[in-house]
């Protein structure tokens, strides 16, 4: 292959983690952040299985959402691919969870500095 035409190949994650039930849970959430993931997540995915070849379109599952992606892996109607992509989006949703976990926990501490500074 030359050099120029050079692919790399990115793994993120634990391919063996049964992460559907955290997903299914985080799709719940009403974090502004993480609904915005899952939303530009889905345009991309759309996006992508649009750009596919007309006769692999035939095998790629129609979809509305993320959360129906899940469902068609729960019965186990998708691809190695769609897999990775929902493992992968687990992965980004996980992340921004924790982070916006540890930042109501340091703003409320914060705040709970700030009162104790008045309680006189």
């Amino acid at each position: 292959m030359p050099a120029s035409e050079e692919r790399r190949v990115y793994l993120l994650g634990d391919q063996t983690f049964d992460y559907a039930s955290s997903l299914a849970s985080l799709f719940r959430s009403d974090n502004p952040h993480l609904i915005r993931l899952f939303r530009e997540c889905y345009a991309a995915l759309r996006v992508g299985l649009g750009r596919l070849p007309l006769h692999t379109c035939d095998s790629t599952p129609k979809i509305t959402s993320l959360a129906d992606l899940l469902t068609r892996k729960q019965d186990g109607c998708i691809s190695p691919a769609l897999d990775q992509v929902l493992s992968l989006v687990h992965l980004f949703a996980s992340f921004i969870w924790c982070v916006s976990l540890v930042t109501i926990q340091v703003t409320l501490a914060r705040a709970d500095r700030m009162q104790a500074t008045f309680d006189w």
